[in-house]
């Protein structure tokens, strides 16, 4: 039975006037680990900082930014009235942007194109 488990060998590491008793060999672990959360939370912040989550009724929806910023990286747009829309011009636009204008679905014609206009100017053909 004793053959079976193996004694842990144990290390005193100071760290300024901290003694920490650690397992042999875990120090190594423990960089790698730091090393993996860096890397992780790298690409989530870089997600969040250049992709919109968009949540529509046929699903959700992975959207470029126009800027990079951390506002409104999830947006539900099932519920979103006229007001709404107008209350967050860079989901218009980037929607717009990537081509996925069927998303914009409770704007009146009317509303939509006028707020495209004054988002983006007025496209060549109205002029």
């Amino acid at each position: 039975m004793m053959a079976a488990c193996e004694r842990i060998r144990l290390e005193s590491v100071q760290i300024g006037s901290v003694v920490a008793v650690i397992p042999k060999g875990w120090e190594m672990r423990r960089w790698s680990t730091f090393i993996g959360g860096v890397i992780v939370g790298g690409l989530l912040i870089y997600s969040v900082l250049h992709y919109h989550i968009i949540q529509a009724r046929d699903g959700l929806h992975l959207v470029p930014k126009v800027n990079a910023q951390l506002a409104n990286t999830f947006v539900d747009i099932r519920e979103f009235g006229v007001r709404d829309w107008m209350a967050h011009p860079e989901i218009i636009q980037a929607l717009s942007a990537a081509h996925q204008d069927q998303l914009i679905e409770s704007l009146p014609g009317d509303a939509l194109r006028n707020g495209l206009d004054r988002l983006l100017g007025p496209e060549e053909g109205n002029r």
